[in-house]
């Protein structure tokens, strides 16, 4: 059976940025506390990056166990159309033999990839702002129809902590 492909170019960034920062709607967010949710069908890591592109982001760091091609097809979006910058993932080792589609998609795009053996699910965002945005949850990175933990904050000590680990792994 002939497997339709998707068309990558068709990806609406305006349109998913706005639709994770609906959903971020009516979340009180201090930026100097953590903000933590428990739901169902909610927001993903994914929503979080969509969230806080209102500034360039220099540079990206994503650790997950799994992710997807059309998650990769959003990120390289962001990249070509210059929302983000650096973009280093971290990813499992077992990726390879899971998703093989989707590590030869990760490779074909270019990105910058450790493969470890982890089950960490985390972000850490720096903005051209200073800002840092450091993501952790429980649900991989793309959104899934599971109940998920999700907490985020904006301390750049432990954004540096995290960006250290992941250069020094």
């Amino acid at each position: 059976m002939f497997k339709k492909q998707r068309d990558k170019s068709k990806i609406n960034i305006n349109s998913l940025i706005s639709a994770s920062q609906n959903k971020f709607e009516n979340i009180d967010i201090k930026k100097d506390e953590v903000t933590l949710l428990i739901q169902d069908c909610g927001i993903s890591i994914l929503d979080v990056l969509l969230f806080n592109t209102d500034q360039y982001i220099k540079q990206l760091y994503i650790t997950t166990f799994r992710i997807g091609k059309k998650d990769l097809d959003i990120l390289n979006k962001l990249k070509q159309v210059n929302i983000i910058g650096d973009i280093t993932l971290l990813i499992s080792d077992s990726v390879r033999a899971m998703t093989k589609g989707a590590f030869n998609h990760i490779e074909s795009l270019g990105f910058n990839f450790k493969e470890l053996n982890t089950h960490t699910k985390m972000m850490f965002i720096e903005k051209e702002n200073g800002e840092r945005v450091n993501c952790f949850s429980s649900g991989n990175f793309n959104p899934d129809g599971k109940i998920e933990q999700l907490e985020f904050n904006y301390n750049k000590n432990e954004f540096s902590f995290y960006e250290d680990w992941i250069k020094n792994i």
